[in-house]
């Protein structure tokens, strides 16, 4: 398993608050990260840089081939909440940083065995040779107003609060992640990305680029969400 990313500031924003990492922990195992930091002109990058640093620390740390599936979802769920606390108290100890925090999804591939953890609105993908399919649901006010059946997908498309999330890392000192496992067949690839890109591109649009050249995919995805509007930062990092 192999992990290429990219992230792009956009075409309007003066600063990239999204940040990624990809860890290759052994030559059965990779991991990667994706966050969108957000929180005043600066809260955004620093709560996505702090959370990426101490993600990626605890499981370069906590990770070890001989593990059990128990044992790798629960060093994810612990990392997030490490970087939950991480950044909440230094909101906390900052008047300019209040309120700050950042969504993430993360992927631990070890083998064939995916496991994946989210909060907020970025997303995971699982792309196969003939399907898409999102692997996470939104944390976001919009996809609570979708399940209780007040919008339609299309009408949430649109929505002027689409970008309002309900949960975030380091917004809070208490904090649930989602987490899913599955098993991945041979040639699927997953997609972690931000709002920025699927803002702008569709998944039909994904699919087609994912199931290209894999070494070029991440970069065509950022260039076709800048050639559709590019108005927030966009990252990508495809898993194959």
């Amino acid at each position: 398993m192999n992990a290429t990313g990219i992230t792009d500031i956009g075409l309007y924003r003066e600063a990239n608050q999204d940040r990624y990492t990809i860890l290759q922990l052994s030559n059965n195992a990779v991991f990667a990260a994706v966050c969108d930091g957000m929180g005043g002109e600066n809260g955004g990058g620093i709560a996505s840089e702090c959370a990426i640093e101490t993600i990626a620390g605890a499981i370069q740390n906590g990770w070890r081939e001989d593990m059990g599936e128990t044992s790798v979802k629960s060093l994810l769920v612990t990392a997030i909440n490490a970087a939950n606390i991480t950044i909440f108290d230094k909101a906390q100890q900052d008047q300019k940083l209040k309120g700050m925090g950042t969504t993430i999804v993360a992927a631990l591939v070890q083998g064939n065995t995916a496991h994946i953890v989210h909060v907020g609105d970025s997303r995971a993908y699982l792309v196969g040779k003939e399907t898409i399919q999102q692997l996470t649901t939104d944390h976001t006010v919009v996809q609570y107003l979708i399940e209780s059946g007040e919008l339609s997908p299309q009408q949430a498309a649109d929505h002027p609060n689409k970008h309002l999330i309900t949960r975030a890392v380091g917004v809070s000192e208490q904090l649930q992640a989602d987490y899913t496992q599955l098993q991945l067949q041979p040639e699927e690839r997953i997609l972690m990305c931000t709002d920025g890109l699927t803002n702008h591109v569709s998944e039909q649009e994904i699919f087609t680029l994912c199931r290209g050249d894999v070494s070029q995919c991440a970069k065509q995805l950022v260039d076709l969400a800048n050639r559709n509007g590019g108005s927030d930062n966009i990252t990508a990092v495809i898993l194959y």
